[in-house]
């Protein structure tokens, strides 16, 4: 039968014969085999996969380990993810749920399973690393291995363990894992492992936990530091703002100042704007608080506006400062309507700009906002100093891309064809200027020998060379306050879910998940609600997130995870729609007629800022 073969399969690889493995290919192809076994794919073998993951973590020599990984790197992706990936995937979130329960399971048998899928994990970071950018020149690989490439490896998020990452306490695995540190694969989990340890199995949505645990820590100090300081008397040091030399000339009258002094002692970093002096009015602020104010938890005070911010104020006040921050007038990026996202612009100089712009960005995520930019996923791979490739000037430039990878494949002359030399010509403030690759570069002519260098060299400039002023004040700024031990667990394509949300709007999953105060599912308002909400255009769909809950985006993990609640406000009215952005509350009379709640709800969204309606 499949339990009792399964079993003898597992047992076929004696200690000795593991414990020579990094010497012995053949035994390591054995013990692959074992673990392709198609029967783990079923949870009744989930004893037999348990004890090969047990026998692989406690004898297999750190050597055979990547010996292992370099061998599953080269299994076709549907392989790699049906035979291996998530059997022992699954074996992991069923090792979760019996240790929850009180079952069977143990530690040690869960942190097997889990580092037996790092080992696949690492081949499948081999096996995407393998894969040609389209930069090997006429002498590179043939096109059936580059095929062949192309077909490994799959997508990080398959490693995820829904249940482990549902389930996990942020909280508790964060302390562990500050105490104690990483655990080395090999090593005996003993006393203090997390599974921060192994952040690629956890969800982007788990290590947002684990983002905000650290900042509820980082917060929690800064708050007790100030109020020790208060208590003792102690004279606090002279404040060492972030950019003393940027400070302009203050809006605020007398007694707004001494306010504005007072709250410096208050548990909370606070910023008082003015809605038409948004941009000067913020950047002016943070340049003149120090690093211990902005580690405090945020509120955003509208000048005029009674509103009090839980949570919504500062989401609306993130989403207009960044609109702003990126219009053309600022000069600091440039648009691309090609790939409908922005970029540094060369011709930018203010650093200082730059550093409070990459702040804003930082204290965004700190305090857990998500934010409608357009950057390419180059700037997150930038952020954690990934080295820039070909690949990567095709987010940017496409058009300058599929030139670059027509010549390295082109299979003529391409000094007379292309008649291209080692520079670079690009516009500043509508001059024409021109940069040299290599000294000399506009007299070296780009041939079939030296045609790689050249679009190394060419990549280089454009994607870190002429914006590395700029770039480095901006990510200066941004590691400000994102720069701890829970940050290097994200990858930059989950930095970029973290920052910017989840781009699909299903309202339908939205729905599924909505909570209701005085209304029920069935009720005909409901139903007319959920009819006229399908029935939007995208940016009038947008235009409601953004009225009832501050931010036009979907949370990491999509509407579903959104905790949206409609609210039965009165009878039927011509009363227009209100919303508490902190609580994402909707709340709207029992309109009678489909028509009336349409009119009353897109007159409420098209035409709401602020606290109030404009």
């Amino acid at each position: 039968s499949a339990s009792a073969s399964a079993p003898s399969v597992v047992r076929a690889p004696s200690l000795a014969t593991l414990n020579r493995t990094y010497r012995d290919p053949f035994v390591l192809t054995a013990l692959l085999a074992m673990l392709l076994n198609p029967l783990f794919s079923h949870a009744a073998e989930a004893a037999p996969l348990t004890r090969a993951a047990g026998l692989v973590d406690d004898h297999l020599s750190q050597s055979g380990r990547q010996r292992l990984a370099a061998m599953i790197s080269r299994l076709p992706s549907e392989v790699l993810a049906a035979r291996f990936v998530r059997p022992v995937r699954d074996a992991v979130d069923r090792a979760v749920r019996s240790l929850r329960a009180g079952g069977s399971a143990t530690m040690g048998e869960m942190i097997a399973l889990v580092r037996l899928l790092g080992i696949g994990y690492e081949a499948n970071e081999l096996a995407l690393a393998g894969r040609g950018d389209g930069a090997s020149g006429a002498g590179g690989a043939p096109l059936a291995a580059e095929a062949e490439a192309e077909s490994r490896g799959v997508p990080p998020s398959e490693f995820y363990a829904p249940v482990l990452s549902e389930q996990l306490d942020a909280m508790r695995d964060y302390m562990t894992y500050a105490r104690h540190g990483p655990y080395e694969r090999g090593l005996p989990p003993e006393g203090g492992w997390s599974f921060c340890s192994e952040p690629w199995i956890l969800s982007t949505a788990a290590k947002a936990r684990i983002l905000s645990a650290e900042a509820q820590i980082k917060m929690q100090q800064s708050q007790a530091s100030q109020l020790h300081e208060q208590l003792s008397g102690v004279a606090p040091p002279t404040r060492q703002v972030l950019l003393p030399a940027k400070r302009r000339s203050s809006w605020l009258s007398p007694g707004h100042e001494r306010m504005a002094l007072a709250e410096k002692g208050a548990p909370y970093f606070i910023l008082r704007v003015r809605r038409d002096h948004l941009v000067d009015d913020s950047l002016d602020a943070l340049s003149q608080s120090t690093v211990a104010e902005i580690l405090k938890p945020l509120r955003v005070i509208f000048e005029g506006e009674p509103a009090i911010d839980e949570g919504g104020v500062r989401k609306e006040f993130f989403q207009l400062l960044v609109d702003q921050l990126f219009q053309a007038d600022f000069g600091m990026f440039e648009w691309s309507e090609e790939v409908r996202c922005y970029w540094f612009s060369p011709s930018s100089f203010e650093q200082a700009e730059f550093f409070l712009v990459g702040l804003v960005l930082g204290l965004a995520i700190y305090n857990g906002v998500i934010l409608n930019l357009h950057f390419p996923p180059l700037l997150y791979r930038r952020l954690q100093n990934t080295p820039v490739g070909l690949a990567d000037l095709r987010e940017v430039q496409p058009d300058l891309w599929r030139g670059l990878t027509s010549l390295l494949h082109f299979d003529g002359d391409v000094e007379s064809v292309f008649m291209s030399d080692f520079s670079v010509t690009h516009n500043v403030f509508g001059e024409s200027r021109t940069h040299e690759l290599i000294p000399g570069g506009a007299s070296v002519p780009v041939t079939n020998a030296n045609r790689d260098e050249y679009v190394r060299l060419h990549v280089q400039y454009l994607l870190v060379d002429a914006v590395a002023e700029p770039f480095a004040a901006f990510q200066k700024g941004f590691l400000l306050l994102c720069d701890g031990v829970a940050f290097s667990f994200l990858a930059p394509r989950e930095l970029e879910e973290l920052i910017v949300g989840t781009p699909h709007l299903d309202f339908k999953a939205l729905q599924g998940n909505t909570k209701y105060d005085g209304f029920s599912e069935t009720d005909p308002t409901v139903l007319h609600f959920w009819e006229v909400v399908h029935s939007f255009e995208a940016d009038d769909k947008r235009a409601l997130l953004t009225f009832a809950t501050g931010c036009d985006r979907a949370p990491i993990g999509g509407l579903g995870k959104l905790n949206f609640i409609l609210q039965r406000s009165d009878d039927d009215s011509m009363q227009l729609p209100h919303a508490h952005t902190c609580f994402n509350l909707l709340s709207m009379p029992a309109y009678m007629s489909r028509g009336k709640l349409r009119d009353r709800l897109t007159i409420a969204i098209r035409n709401s800022q602020g606290f109030g309606l404009q």
